[in-house]
């Protein structure tokens, strides 16, 4: 099997975004043929020599480290086109390229058929995705059968599970969780007017949400205007914080309107958590409408009232539930697993 030098362009580990977090945690459990070539991103025209130094860096880390493959990370979205001089410089070297696509916009697929996103797509060897829908629309693009496309999924860190225990699961919901960016797209206004619905016959429900975002402020008036009881606003969470939400919820709410495979949202399922959300991303790709929790596109929130009121009744399902979540959550998401398939990938390149 070929174990050639795997070079995977990532942002810097120091940053907070979902991609730095995924390839820290993915770190330890990659070979020692695969590393990291860290890129800064640079809007401010001074930090531009910053660019020019990466740039030098990168061409200098082809030339003596000798990787035969590079992994370059994009989004469907405005940035689409950031990382093609990294592109042009490899291809320019004869390295094969393999891109990594995390989020995608449906309103953004015109980029694909531009004279640039023609390039990214022509001169790459392979792809990477997170969706059945990703993987499709992609190979109706390019429609060359011959490049490959995995179909893989974020990570949960195994080390993340380590003290957790299942069994002290009971099927008692009292406390929601939302940890994620506190955005509108997010879901967290919709999860709020639900919450405020089931406190009407459940008062000592509570409702953590974890994260910083651009609606935080709002969020607050929000709830002070509509006079929302129990919310807790615990900021970002990293660390043991972190999982202690996952550990002290009971139901785990991400109502998205876009995502590409969301890692809170795994991790939830791991600790046991039925979870709440909508059919985006890859999300559908595995999620079991009633035996994971709830996957609706209604805006509704007399709907999920209805539903959750169910299982706030009934114990025993949401017991069942988090059995199903956290076994489900051990076999395919773990960081591990994620891993290894990655690198089998590598090496069929």
């Amino acid at each position: 099997m070929n174990r050639s030098k795997v070079l995977i362009l990532v942002p810097p580990l120091s940053s907070l975004g979902g991609v730095a977090l995924h390839y820290k945690e993915l770190k330890p459990y990659l070979k020692d043929n695969v590393s990291y070539f860290q890129v800064y991103k640079t809007k401010k025209a001074f930090n531009y020599y910053k660019l020019v130094f990466n740039y030098i860096c990168f061409l200098l880390t082809l030339i003596f480290k000798n990787p035969s493959k590079v992994v370059v990370n994009l989004s469907l979205k405005s940035g689409f086109y950031s990382k093609n001089i990294y592109i042009r410089v490899a291809k320019f070297l004869n390295r094969k390229i393999i891109i990594f696509i995390h989020g995608w916009n449906v309103s953004d697929e015109s980029l694909l058929e531009t004279k640039k996103g023609q390039f990214i797509l022509n001169t790459s060897d392979a792809f990477i995705v997170l969706s059945n829908y990703i993987k499709n629309k992609l190979r109706s693009v390019i429609g060359d059968n011959q490049k490959k496309i995995l179909l893989t999924t974020t990570k949960v860190d195994d080390c993340l599970l380590k003290d957790f225990d299942i069994t002290c699961r009971d099927g008692i919901i009292k406390k929601f969780l939302f940890l994620s960016r506190v955005e509108k797209n997010k879901g967290i206004y919709l999860a709020l007017e639900i919450f405020k619905l089931l406190q009407r016959d459940y008062p000592y429900l509570e409702f953590d949400i974890a994260g910083d975002g651009s609606a935080v402020e709002q969020i607050k008036q929000y709830i002070i205007d509509n006079a929302i009881n129990n919310v807790n606003l615990l900021g970002r969470l990293d660390g043991e914080n972190r999982i202690n939400a996952f550990q002290n919820g009971d139901l785990f709410f991400l109502l998205s309107e876009s995502e590409g495979m969301p890692a809170a949202l795994l991790e939830a399922m791991a600790f046991g958590l039925p979870v709440v959300t909508t059919p985006v991303g890859g999300i559908p790709d595995f999620f079991i409408d009633g035996q994971m929790g709830i996957m609706s596109n209604s805006k509704d929130p007399m709907f999920y009232y209805e539903k959750i009121k169910k299982m706030i009744e009934s114990p025993k399902l949401v017991k069942t539930i988090s059995e199903n979540n956290y076994k489900y959550a051990k076999e395919h998401f773990y960081a591990s697993k994620v891993a290894k398939s990655l690198q089998n990938f590598f090496n069929e390149i």
